[in-house]
């Protein structure tokens, strides 16, 4: 990893490997990505995947989460449809993580930064934090996010968001659906502990079987998936039965 991408394969000493964090650093670009970024994050995450870890913790260093992607005079890139893989490959690769997905927002969450948000399992912000997708701003029309923002939130209001290319505060966002939960400013840094404290103290194998029960009912219909969890969570118990955790 570069200085711009910090990753931290034990980052809650308390429980021994069970937190891995990467941190976006550039805090002096509003932690905007760039190709070289994009390509440490997408290292960093598979490193998470192949590991024991699990909870993931994204967040931004300094006071902002992600400003998006830098776009800025002297940012290099390759060809556009490149850099729109690379970012499509991230995507799917954090909604394919076997860890608890969790993202620390604060400051903007525009773009890139927006979608790691929506896209991360869980996502707490404070009350200042801003989120959108401004790519219309500059009358570039967001065919990927318009590819995923309507599968978590309504179609009206992912249309809106993205035609308008307009900022949202917190409270907003909260409501429909691209966060979980917000948070007083004064009261982040102790709810950010309450969160890791709450999600180490489960069964490892309960939450990454509720990950991967998530992950591969995300496109079933009811009927499938419900019967998709009678026999995995019967197959789970025997396991668990079997190794004596009763």
């Amino acid at each position: 990893m570069s200085e711009h991408v910090v990753f931290e394969p034990n980052a809650y000493p308390a429980k021994e490997g069970a937190v891995a964090s990467i941190t976006l650093n550039r805090p002096e670009k509003e932690n905007a990505v760039d190709e070289v970024m994009l390509d440490e994050v997408t290292a960093a995450l598979r490193k998470v995947m192949d590991s024991e870890a699990v909870v993931l913790h994204l967040k931004g260093n300094g006071g902002n989460f992600c400003a998006g992607r830098d776009n800025s005079p002297g940012s290099s890139y390759s060809p556009f449809k490149t850099v729109i893989g690379k970012i499509i490959s991230l995507n799917s690769l954090l909604l394919e993580a076997p860890q608890i997905t969790f993202s620390e927002v604060k400051g903007k969450a525009l773009g890139f930064g927006c979608g790691l948000s929506l896209l991360s399992d869980i996502s707490v912000a404070s009350s200042t934090s801003v989120f959108g997708f401004p790519e219309m701003r500059g009358n570039l029309p967001p065919t990927v996010v318009s590819s995923y923002l309507p599968r978590w939130i309504s179609r009206k209001k992912a249309f809106e968001l993205i035609v308008t290319g307009r900022d949202i505060g917190a409270e907003e966002a909260e409501r429909i659906g691209i966060v979980s939960q917000v948070v007083p400013d004064g009261d982040f840094s102790d709810r950010i502990s309450w969160w890791m404290e709450n999600l180490l103290g489960k069964s490892p194998s309960a939450l990454k079987m509720c990950k991967s029960f998530a992950r591969t009912t995300r496109n079933m219909t009811f009927e499938d998936a419900t019967n998709y969890g009678l026999v995995s969570l019967s197959e789970w118990n025997a396991s668990r039965q079997a190794k004596g955790n009763h």
